[in-house]
């Protein structure tokens, strides 16, 4: 197989102590490039000629995001307030574009839309597009900015955020996309849904042990990921391939995998040991979540999703303590490498921790909430 390189930076800067999101990576101007499409953001309706693409052709989204407004919630501008109240069982849609006229070399566009949660209750984003292949990114946060719900990353026109329980309060969920700022502004939906999503419990013995020999920890590597700004997918000359372990995850079920991952020195990116898995989504799951555990905090283990053609599915990078969790959108019956990589933070002494062994639970859901 070919094995992709990832160069890429998180849209935010965040710290590991608090988790507080501190705006969009390194932005040499700080400023927003411009009015948010200039215009045609947000124009029309679902189904039309200028919103929401092929993938919606339903009803007129419940918010579009206002012609000319400034959405961008961290470089001068601030998340538009959409009215909108989310409670247990309900569903709500914004509508959008990636604008045309501005972004900066770490982002093309940034835009934040303000709700409110009236009863307590799990929610979950999920952003939807056509048309291009640039890694786009979908996460929520608290009024002052503080991330609740991680982003999700994809290359591959859906991507969602883990469903978070969310107390009475107000929230942004913020919608971005690598540069360049397309041709022209591209259309994309926002979902948020609330209710009960259910849980990915850590599953119990293993069902596939790493393979890969002590002393060979590039065998099984498949990805590298370099942190600079969104991730940038391009191929190297390694041949090295995640490792066929015949799992198939069913809908209500789940698969373990465990791992070691060692202590070596980064290679040409922005992490020690990478190890990746193939697992198969079961008939009816549409929606992988994983539960990745290991019994050290200074480790920060990041998980990625790729698809067979080497498309970016979904991510969990959470910076935080075990356990690391993530939600990937799947179709049922595809085949997809589950990627864990131990970050290079050498220089506060994390790698004296390694090697480390890792239990990573993946479970299937027909998606939504119940």
């Amino acid at each position: 197989m070919r094995r992709w390189l990832l160069s890429s930076v998180l849209l935010a800067s965040c710290t590991g102590g608090t988790m507080s999101d501190a705006g969009l990576g390194p932005d040499a101007t700080g400023v927003d490039a411009g009015t948010d499409g200039g215009g045609v953001d947000g124009g029309g309706t679902d189904g039309g000629a200028t919103d929401a693409g092929p993938y919606d052709a339903g009803p007129p989204a419940d918010f579009a995001e206002p012609p000319g407004d400034d959405t961008d919630p961290f470089t001068g501008g601030a998340p538009t307030d959409t009215g909108l109240e989310l409670a247990p069982g309900d569903t709500r849609t914004l509508s959008g574009t990636i604008a045309s006229d501005g972004g900066s070399d770490a982002w093309a566009d940034s835009d934040g839309y303000r709700f409110r949660v009236t009863t307590e209750t799990q929610v979950q984003a999920t952003l939807e597009w056509t048309g291009s292949s640039a890694v786009h990114s979908i996460a929520i946060h608290r009024a002052d900015r503080h991330l609740v719900a991680w982003w999700g990353m994809s290359t591959e026109g859906r991507s969602i955020t883990h469903p978070v329980t969310l107390p009475v309060g107000d929230y942004f969920v913020h919608v971005a996309a690598a540069p360049p700022a397309p041709a022209s502004p591209r259309p994309y939906r926002v979902t948020l849904s609330a209710g009960d999503f259910g849980a990915c419990a850590s599953g119990a013995g293993g069902d596939h042990a790493e393979l890969e020999a002590p002393g060979s920890v590039r065998d099984n590597d498949a990805f590298s990921v370099d942190w600079y700004a969104f991730p940038r997918l391009g191929a190297t000359s390694a041949v090295d391939a995640a490792e066929a372990t015949g799992l198939t995850v069913e809908a209500g079920g789940s698969r373990v995998i465990e791992g070691t991952s060692d202590r070596t020195a980064p290679d040409a990116d922005s992490y020690l040991d990478r190890d990746a898995y193939e697992i198969t989504a079961g008939a009816g799951v549409t929606e992988l979540r994983v539960l990745l555990e290991h019994a050290v905090s200074d480790v920060n283990l990041d998980v990625m999703v790729f698809s067979a053609s080497d498309g970016l599915v979904g991510t969990g990078v959470e910076v935080g303590d075990s356990p690391e969790v993530a939600s990937i959108p799947v179709v049922p019956g595809q085949t997809y490498r589950l990627w864990i990589g131990a970050r290079d933070e050498r220089a506060i002494g994390a790698d004296g921790a390694l090697p480390l062994t890792y239990r990573a639970t993946v479970c299937g859901f027909v998606g939504g909430a119940r």
